[in-house]
């Protein structure tokens, strides 16, 4: 097994306040990769949603402001350019990265931590332990920060995050802004990342960590015939 990978990615931004915002694909989607959207939101959560995809992080920093809002689903090959991510809370501004992964298990749901928030600091996403166990897991660390001042941004990703680093941010006076970055591991069960970096750490930000199984190892069981009819071969041995 290898980790996951992001083979293409892509961002999306909604500049004026609305429940609802369109989500830019990423290229290349073909039946069966992991889709995963990641969203920053001005206004309150409410539940965070694309049509026939699964929820699997919806949370608010507080019941008025700053939220973050993950989806996933398999594809089917039928996505098009563009989905629309909708919200039941509050109209807000969005920040979105979209990802494709490859290498991925074909059924395994990617699984989050338990949401960190703030007021202060840069961003801290917390542990998150694989329900499955220690495999050559993919750890996606993510972060929504709110703010009112137009020149904050992202400078930093946390210690050893070195791949599909995003930060999706536009100058408004209250601007959402999206930070991702991943870590592939080898027979890693659970990550705790550390701290993004931003350049103003009085605002309001939540974050957390997603993490991605591999594909399932290979083998058929082929029946065996002679006198051992118990017997089978898998992976070249007789078992």
């Amino acid at each position: 097994m290898t980790a996951a990978v992001v083979a293409t990615a892509a961002e999306s931004t909604q500049t004026s306040p609305s429940t609802s915002a369109t989500v830019t694909m990423p290229s290349g989607i073909q039946t069966g990769d992991l889709l995963i959207v990641v969203a920053a939101k001005g206004g309150n959560a409410g539940v965070i949603t694309i049509s026939g995809w699964d929820t699997i992080e919806s949370v608010s920093n507080t019941s008025a402001t700053g939220a973050l809002g993950i989806v996933y689903k398999f594809s089917n090959g039928g996505e098009g350019a563009t989905q629309t991510i909708s919200s039941t809370g509050a109209s807000g501004h969005w920040a979105i990265v979209a990802f494709r992964l490859t290498g991925h298990h074909a059924s395994q749901a990617p699984e989050v931590g338990t949401a960190s928030k703030g007021s202060t600091g840069s961003g801290d996403p917390p542990n998150v332990s694989a329900s499955w166990g220690a495999e050559d897991n993919r750890f996606i660390a993510c972060l929504s920060y709110i703010n009112d001042t137009a020149s904050n941004d992202i400078t930093g990703y946390p210690s050893g995050y070195t791949d599909d680093q995003h930060h999706v941010t536009f100058a408004n006076s209250v601007m959402a802004m999206c930070g991702t970055a991943s870590m592939g591991t080898t027979a890693d069960q659970a990550d705790d990342p550390g701290t993004f970096t931003v350049t103003t750490t009085d605002k309001l930000w939540v974050a957390n960590t997603i993490v991605v199984r591999p594909a399932a190892a290979g083998g058929v069981a082929i029946p065996l015939m002679g006198a051992n009819l118990g017997a089978s071969l898998f992976d070249g041995q007789i078992r």
